[in-house]
Parts: structure tokens; C-alpha cells; sequence
């Protein structure tokens, strides 16, 4: 970690997080706890930077994938929380991390889609630099609005894989 800097977040984890193409599973996964969001706001950090080795995407099927992802845009710390809703064409849409894990990025499939709706960032753009404090993944989570009785359920799905996620600010 570079001098100076606060470190927040979870790390040094081997592999603990482990959901690659995850259909069914419902976790809930505390990032940076309630604790450390209240300091990141009350103390006067004007730098930030992500270093993260985790893999995310997040997939709809042809119903509102319930998961949400919780998260403080940098550096206003301005709180925000990404999910695709329900929408004939969710099954278009795709939420990824950038390449540097401070961005979530849109992506359609087809010319119907849901990025640029709701909150989500437009076709292949990013949202604000962010920092993810919480995820949620239901991807058929009945009463989070999908239905768990599709037979063929092969897009609603998560990807959360890697071993560490850190806020580091000063």
C-alpha cells in the first residue's frame, strides 16, 4: 500500500470469493462495513484509488435480475445503488467492472437494452468512479422480482470472483 493512504475494504482473502457464472446462490456480501463508510465520510479524504483483482458481471434474464449493487461515487461520496429492472428487454443487459474496477459499465446485447435507463450508465459507457460497499445477488429471488420457475435460466446470473477489494483514500 502506497504511504499515506487509509486502506478500506477486504483483502487477502484466497479466493474466498468464488462466483463465477452463479445462477442460483443468494449472498450478500459486506464490502466495507457501516463502520468504515462512516469515516471515509467524516474524515477530509480528497484522494481515492480502487485496487481490486475481482471479476464482476451481472446478467438479467427475461425478468428483473433482483441483485443491486451498493456503492459511493468518488469523491463526492454521494450514495448509489446499480441494478437492472424489470423490462421486457432485461435480457439484453450486462453490468461489468472497467478494466481499473472503479466504473461499472452497461452493455446491450441487441438494440433493445436497458443501459441508459434508471440509473445505469448509457450502451458501452461507465458510471462515475465508484466504490462498491455492498453486493447483493439474488439472481431468483422470488420475492426480489424474478420468477424462480423459468426452466431455462441461463442468462440471470453473477460473477463476483477474485480475493481482494480495497478502497485506499487520503
Amino acid at each position: 500500500m502506497p504511504d499515506g493512504w487509509a486502506r478500506f475494504g477486504k483483502g487477502n482473502m484466497q479466493s474466498v470469493w468464488n462466483y463465477e457464472d452463479e445462477d442460483e446462490a443468494e449472498i450478500n456480501l459486506d464490502i466495507i462495513s457501516d463502520d468504515e463508510i462512516e469515516a471515509i465520510k467524516n474524515l477530509t479524504f480528497t484522494d481515492f484509488m480502487i485496487r481490486t483483482d475481482v471479476n464482476f458481471s451481472l446478467l438479467a434474464d427475461d425478468s428483473r435480475n433482483p441483485s443491486t449493487i451498493y456503492a459511493l461515487y468518488l469523491p463526492s461520496l454521494k450514495t448509489v445503488s446499480l441494478n437492472i429492472p424489470m423490462d421486457k428487454y432485461s435480457d439484453n443487459t450486462e453490468l461489468r467492472f472497467n478494466d481499473a474496477g472503479d466504473r461499472v459499465m452497461c452493455f446491450g446485447k441487441y438494440a433493445e437494452h436497458l443501459c441508459g435507463q434508471d440509473g445505469l450508465p448509457r450502451k458501452n459507457e461507465a458510471t462515475e468512479r465508484l466504490v462498491v460497499t455492498n453486493v447483493y445477488f439474488g439472481p431468483r429471488a422470488v420475492d426480489r422480482g424474478a420468477t424462480a420457475t423459468r426452466s431455462n435460466w441461463f442468462r440471470n446470473r453473477y460473477t463476483w470472483d477474485g480475493s481482494f477489494y480495497n478502497l485506499l483514500a487520503k
